[in-house]
C-alpha cells in the first residue's frame, strides 16, 4: 500500500530505490508493525501515538509518507543499498517531530484510494500466504520422500547383515 502511494505520490524516490533495489518493507514495514517506536526517541513517540488515536487509522500512512518526503533529497542523494536503509532506519531520530506532524496533517489520501490498495495488498498477501503453504507442503514431502529412501536403505543393510550373518 505504502509503495503504491509512493510510486504516485513520490515518482523520483519511488524510482531512486527501485535502481538501487530497496524495497519499503526493508525498512517500513517496522514504522507499522511497531507504529515508530523504534524511529523516534520515546517522548516524540508519544506525540505521533497520540495523533494516530486521534485520527483515524489511515493516518498511518501520512505520517510515512511525511517521514518519506522530509527524507526525500538526503535518500536521492545516496547510492548504496546499505546506506539508503541506514539512512531510513536512523535519520527519524534527527527528524523534529512537530515538523513531521504538521506535514503529514497537510497531506491528502483519499480514502478510497487507501481501500483499493489494501484489498490489493490482502490479495497479494493471501496469494503469498498459499504460496508458502504450497512450499511448507512441498518440504514435508521432500521430507517424507528422504525418510523413506532412508528406511529402504536401513532395511537393504538390515537384510545384508541378517544374510552375512546366516552365511557364517
Amino acid at each position: 500500500t505504502l509503495e503504491r502511494l509512493i510510486a504516485t505520490r513520490m515518482p523520483t524516490l519511488y524510482t531512486h530505490l527501485k535502481i538501487h533495489n530497496v524495497t519499503l518493507s526493508m525498512f517500513a514495514s517496522e514504522w507499522f508493525t511497531t507504529l515508530f517506536i523504534y524511529n523516534f526517541p520515546l517522548k516524540s513517540v508519544f506525540r505521533i501515538w497520540d495523533v494516530l488515536f486521534l485520527e483515524d487509522r489511515d493516518y498511518i500512512f501520512k505520517i510515512a509518507m511525511a517521514l518519506l518526503q522530509l527524507s526525500n533529497d538526503s535518500v536521492l542523494k545516496l547510492n548504496e543499498i546499505e546506506d539508503i536503509i541506514n539512512y531510513f532506519k536512523s535519520s527519524s531520530k534527527n527528524i523534529n517531530v512537530s515538523t513531521l506532524l504538521n506535514k503529514a496533517s497537510t497531506l491528502s489520501i483519499p480514502s478510497h484510494m487507501l481501500e483499493k490498495l489494501a484489498e490489493e495488498f490482502i490479495s497479494t498477501r493471501q496469494e503469498e500466504l498459499e504460496q508458502e503453504e504450497l512450499a511448507k507442503q512441498l518440504e514435508l514431502e521432500e521430507e517424507r520422500q528422504r525418510k523413506e529412501l532412508e528406511q529402504e536403505e536401513l532395511a537393504k543393510q538390515l537384510e545384508l547383515e541378517e544374510e552375512r550373518q546366516r552365511k557364517e
